[in-house]
């Protein structure tokens, strides 16, 4: 209970996808360099896993377990991984284990921690949204809450179109989401939806034009103020813990 004592758990008894993954994309280089460090070394950091019904759901060390399986098809050496056993449950010390160590050892995107926050209060961890983002990123300042409110109302209102999403910069994700609040959602969707964007610059491209498309805002832009709802798309679940 205290975290001290690792357990040595087999591979097929963890569920990877117990909880909606905060990383969208795995970078194949560093988990070669994973790999190879774990051959030589060992693992130095067990993951960390809460008992269910069936065996252990998967907290934090998603790359870590996915390094181990695929070690595994090769050497049974590797067919069980070192792993502490939490009480941890699927709630929100889960989802915040989870975001603080994404966060500690390689950071998420703008559009990743938006992302998580919109997935965990869907799941119904959290009450709202924005219940999601205070929580998860407690420690964060208030100027970097409002940013990850304003990525979550893109990922609300464009999840399902975007093919690039992490590509977008912290400055375009705000111009995005403030256009939003404008509201241009349809415009930024029939964008999307009728182009062919085969990657990041294709698809930014897009994005610029229906922005310099949509009307100028009304609204007195001094008085800021958090990002208002748009319409949520309905969720849909994909390989991987995705949505």
């Amino acid at each position: 209970d205290a975290g001290l004592v690792a357990e040595m758990l087999p591979l097929n008894q963890i569920d990877a996808d117990f909880l909606r993954r905060d990383r969208m994309v795995e970078d194949e280089e560093a988990m070669a360099e994973l790999l190879e460090s774990l051959r030589v070394n060992g693992l130095r950091t067990p993951i960390e896993v809460t008992r269910t019904a069936d065996g252990f759901g998967l907290i934090s060390g998603y790359r870590r377990l996915d390094a181990f399986r695929r070690l595994a098809a090769t050497d049974p050496a590797f067919a069980e991984i070192p792993a502490f056993v939490r009480q941890a449950g699927a709630g929100q010390g889960a989802y915040v284990s989870m975001v603080e160590e994404n966060e500690l050892r390689s950071n998420l995107s703008p559009y990743e921690r938006g992302r998580i926050a919109v997935l965990a209060a869907g799941q119904g961890v959290f009450p709202s949204t924005e219940a999601a983002v205070d929580t998860l990123f407690a420690t964060a300042s208030k100027a970097k809450r409002s940013k990850v409110r304003s990525f979550a109302s893109v990922h609300e209102a464009l999840g399902d179109l975007l093919r690039h999403p992490i590509a977008l910069s912290e400055k375009t994700g705000l111009k995005i989401a403030a256009a939003l609040r404008d509201g241009a959602q349809a415009k930024l969707r029939a964008a999307l939806a009728g182009g062919d964007a085969t990657d990041p610059k294709s698809e930014l491209a897009l994005i610029e034009a229906a922005l310099k498309e949509a009307p100028e805002s009304s609204k007195d832009k001094s008085r800021g103020g958090r990002p208002q709802q748009v319409q949520r798309l309905p969720a849909r679940s994909l390989p991987g813990g995705g949505e």
